[in-house]
């Protein structure tokens, strides 16, 4: 099957996809779902309606809010299935007397105007004249035998135009008939996700000029699997999609409630991978799970692997063969999708090598000690912090102070007594790497760039050989070291320079913040 073929497979039976156009803002026009978005919703409808084979992963290059617009794309396509199969939706016959606003009435028909998006009533008043009445208003359609004339069409007007107005997409969206009852629908799709970034996603973003939180009903579970409803209190029902902040909440809901979620959506590694046991009493439940992950997330997905999730990558090759960066997103909820992938695809590494001998021995020692002690988990904790030494240390991106070197001292003169404490359990070999790694980190406290040509003249060489238009993030290992490292070379870089250059941590790389976005990472270590 190629590409084309594959796009169209996927795509069949999603129509209301193409009748969808979203927004940040009321004033902002509306722009169509991103192509990577529309295939991935796809991807997990069909996981999420499938026999057989009910897990996947969706791995992208960054996740962002591509879990949030996954759920709530997925909870449409959850709300027409569940309309199609409710057998409390009203049909009227031509010919039968209705009473609508305490007008009489005879139903012709209904139709759906692709024009003005939303449905239609075709009714017979007095004088045989006949009346359109939109469906978009909070009307009453109640059967009834009686022998009252029809009301005139004056009359039947003013009480169509009378009525309040519904806020009513989803019936345009999805072709169906609700006219606002947001309480008809019964099943719905659970979101693993962080609870207050999600409510304000949802009322943050819009689709067809409508905010997410007002198409339907959304909830949000305790650990107790106890659904609140988010939004005005007043309106009562089944929420069509479910936000829960972990799977605990989501294991006792499904407990109380079987059969009501056709699919759980888990944003990220962090939603699952501390609750391993409770993902497989899930699993054992056949409710399809869809996990959305990103690069970042890779070092956790064997355990997905391992409970028979297959993986669809979003690399190089099929985002090309999908449109997606031939788009243009200049300003859309999508940007930081677009700006992603492009990104993804478009990326070059340049290796500078920095040679530092000394540092290589500690590297090399640390990496031997991991294999020689993995058996005593009494170090398991030392050992982690001196390799998050040596880690500091090679992602350095300044020349120290004073006070650095001492505290680094101070730090493995701690480290170092409680390897000794040990010491009388391990190997000569284990012993041997401990002494080679903590002489050389004292060395290095003493003398961080004893040698000419070290990294740090390094950085001060690529940065002024770069345009001063390129922005450019230097990734340092933490928040301290932010404000440290831009102090330093603010003694070294000229202004024009310093305005184009962030020092970041990778939190700050990857996080969704549309102040600063770079052209050019510089990464060390």
């Amino acid at each position: 099957m190629d590409w084309q073929q594959l796009k169209q497979y996927l795509e069949l039976g999603y129509d209301f996809f193409g009748r969808i156009y979203v927004g940040a803002s009321s004033g902002q026009q509306g722009v169509a779902i991103h192509p990577v978005m529309r295939l991935s919703t796809s991807l997990a409808l069909k996981t999420m309606y499938a026999t057989d084979k009910n897990r996947l992963v969706v791995l992208l290059p960054s996740r962002l809010d591509c879990a949030k617009w996954l759920a709530t794309l997925c909870t449409f396509q959850v709300m027409k299935e569940d309309y199609q199969d409710s057998s409390g939706v009203t049909k009227f016959s031509p010919g039968q007397r209705l009473l609508v606003n305490r007008c009489v009435v005879e139903f012709l028909g209904e139709e759906f105007s692709s024009e003005y998006n939303r449905w239609y009533m075709w009714v017979r008043c007095g004088d045989s004249a006949r009346y359109r009445i939109a469906l978009d208003r909070a009307l009453a359609f109640q059967p009834v035998s009686t022998s009252r004339p029809l009301s005139s069409l004056e009359a039947v007007a003013k009480a169509v135009n009378s009525a309040d107005r519904l806020d009513n997409a989803v019936d345009g969206i999805l072709r169906i008939r609700t006219m606002g009852n947001k309480a008809l629908f019964k099943a719905n799709t659970i979101l693993v996700s962080r609870i207050g970034e999600t409510e304000r996603f949802i009322r943050g973003n819009q689709i067809n000029g409508s905010s997410i939180i007002d198409l339907f009903l959304w909830g949000k579970l305790d650990v107790e699997g106890n659904v609140a409803i988010v939004g005005p209190q007043q309106i009562q029902g089944n929420p069509c999609c479910i936000i829960s902040a972990d799977l605990f909440g989501v294991w006792n809901y499904i407990h109380d409630n079987p059969q009501k979620s056709k699919g759980i959506i888990l944003d990220g590694s962090g939603s699952y991978i501390n609750s391993l046991q409770v993902l497989d009493g899930i699993l054992d439940e056949r409710i399809p799970v869809v996990a959305v992950c990103d690069l970042l997330d890779t070092e956790h997905l064997q355990h997905l692997a391992d409970r028979g999730f297959r993986v669809w990558q979003w690399n190089r090759k099929n985002i090309v063969q999908s449109g997606a960066i031939t788009e243009t997103y200049k300003v859309s909820p999508f940007s930081c999708l677009n700006d992603s992938i492009s990104n993804y695809c478009n990326q070059k590494i340049n290796v500078v090598p920095c040679h530092h001998p000394q540092l290589n021995t500690v590297v090399e020692a640390a990496l031997k000690l991991s294999k020689l002690i993995s058996h005593d988990e009494q170090l398991n904790i030392p050992h982690s912090r001196l390799i998050q030494l040596v880690n500091n240390f090679s992602r350095l991106m300044r020349i120290p102070e004073q006070s650095w070197s001492e505290h680094l001292q101070q730090k493995l003169q701690s480290l170092r007594q409680q390897f000794n404490s040990h010491q009388q359990w391990l190997s000569d070999k284990a012993v041997q790497c401990i002494g080679t790694i903590f002489a050389g980190l004292a060395d290095l406290a003493e003398r961080p760039f004893a040698s000419d040509n070290h990294k740090v003249d390094r950085l001060y060489n690529l940065i002024n050989e770069t345009p001063e238009s390129n922005r450019i993030a230097v990734l340092v290992a933490g928040t301290e070291e932010t404000e440290l490292s831009r102090q330093y070379w603010e003694t070294r870089l000229s202004e024009e320079k310093l305005r184009n250059i962030r020092f970041v941590t990778l939190p700050d790389l990857v996080s969704s913040d549309r102040s600063f976005t770079p052209n050019q990472v510089i990464i060390c270590g």
